[in-house]
């Protein structure tokens, strides 16, 4: 899902995420700046923390969150299978 990202960190270095997410907070517009653009864009401390890695390690990060958010765990989103079974609250599920 964030490849734009990681190639465009890649290629031109972390900063040209950061200039994309500066341009564009909305990541559904401009993918280059990843999942973190809005707050890129609104946190200037943050931003240099987001400059601080390289582009190897923004890549594992941007897999990790992928698979947490949109589907590691299948069949279910962001929990493994066997939180299902044990969950002490009632849950609703969408199939």
């Amino acid at each position: 899902m964030f490849r734009a990202s990681i190639e465009a960190a890649r290629t031109g270095g972390m900063s040209v995420g950061v200039e994309a997410a500066l341009r564009d907070p909305v990541v559904v517009r401009d993918k280059v700046g990843g999942p973190f653009a809005a707050r890129i864009a609104a946190d200037a401390a943050f931003r240099e923390e987001v400059l601080g890695p390289s582009p190897e390690a923004y890549q594992k990060v941007l897999i990790d969150y992928d698979g947490n958010i949109f589907g590691r765990d299948v069949p279910f989103v962001s929990v493994p299978e066997s939180f299902i079974r044990t969950c002490p609250r009632p849950l609703f599920i969408i199939r």
